[in-house]
């Protein structure tokens, strides 16, 4: 049996409220590899630190950005991680809306 990096993330979706970008995941499928140790979040959102990857650990299967603008479009990859390496990259985009002023 070869020990592999892990398959991708499943079941990547995302929840928009009016003040954040909830990015959700489920692990991989169970398999004979080594189990994840940590994901990592690239994004195109600009965060407080600069930051364009964040590390979540292996428990957390979900992390909420606050600063995002109406009218952009974010693209977000989910990556899991063991011992033997990364795994194959999930991806989704995520455009907002601009909202639209009624009249009365």
């Amino acid at each position: 049996v070869t020990l592999d990096a892990l398959e991708s993330v499943t079941d990547l979706n995302f929840i928009l409220t009016d003040e954040s970008l909830n990015i959700t995941w489920n692990p991989p499928s169970v398999s004979l590899r080594p189990p994840v140790i940590d994901y990592h979040v690239y994004h195109n959102i600009t965060s407080s630190d600069g930051s364009l990857v964040h590390n979540v650990t292996n428990n957390m299967t979900h992390i909420t950005f606050t600063n995002v603008s109406r009218g952009r479009q974010y693209i977000v990859n989910v990556t899991a991680e063991n011992i033997i390496g990364i795994g194959e990259e999930s991806l989704i985009t995520v455009s907002i809306p601009v909202l639209s002023s009624t009249s009365t």
